[in-house]
């Protein structure tokens, strides 16, 4: 889900960042995975589905598996430098980073290529774009899935405290939200792709919800 969204979200906002409509058949995919991990590689699916989904026909798709290196910025920017120089035909990108590190690595060699005009990425988790952001970057790396530790602890402590207190038992707990296939529920956070005109005000707004402060 969280692929298809981030994906989704850059067709619908590249107009604003690259100043024009763009012509989909000159657009490239760098798709990030780390092929080992499931979660990771289930956002590569989702990038991928969407992308094929909203550009029929078009094969500037580009793999980039970090198993090749690690889970690190480095291995982001030497996967990410190799494409965007091997493929002049294309003209725009749209990098959705299944990790940060991988998108910070995606953004320096945009960078460092003199592309950053013809890039947009995006990402999963936001602490280190949001620090980016406080700090007065204005880039590439666009948006960003927001994570803040309220959406976590907010629902493991109701959770914990309404075990503890009877009000729900292991098999009740959630019931409303499961999914069919679930013998128990599995808790899915909301995602909210946040920019860095939108960032602050969201996660002023998850910490008022969570009733933690």
């Amino acid at each position: 889900t969280i692929g298809r969204e981030m994906t989704k979200w850059l067709f619908d906002n590249s107009e604003k960042y690259f100043g024009k409509k763009i012509d989909t058949a000159k657009l490239g995919l760098i798709n990030y995975t780390f092929s080992p991990n499931k979660d990771f590689h289930d956002r590569f699916e989702g990038n991928l589905a969407m992308f094929q989904e909203l550009a029929p026909g078009n094969t500037n798709i580009f793999e980039a598996d970090g198993v090749t290196g690690g889970l690190n910025e480095e291995t982001g920017y030497n996967l990410a430098s190799a494409i965007l120089a091997a493929h002049p035909e294309v003209e725009y990108w749209f990098i959705p980073a299944c990790l940060e590190l991988y998108a910070q690595g995606a953004m320096r060699a945009a960078e460092s290529l003199g592309m950053q005009d013809r890039v947009l990425i995006t990402a999963v988790n936001s602490e280190v774009l949001t620090a980016l952001w406080d700090s007065g970057y204005e880039g590439c790396w666009v948006s960003c899935v927001a994570s803040a530790p309220y959406q976590y602890a907010a629902p493991a402590l109701s959770g914990i405290v309404s075990l503890l207190n009877g009000t729900e038992t292991i098999d009740s707990l959630w019931s409303s939200i499961r999914k069919p296939t679930d013998k128990l529920t599995f808790y899915e956070i909301g995602t909210e792709i946040v920019t860095k005109d939108t960032y602050k005000d969201y996660f002023e707004f998850v910490r008022k919800e969570s009733g933690l402060s």
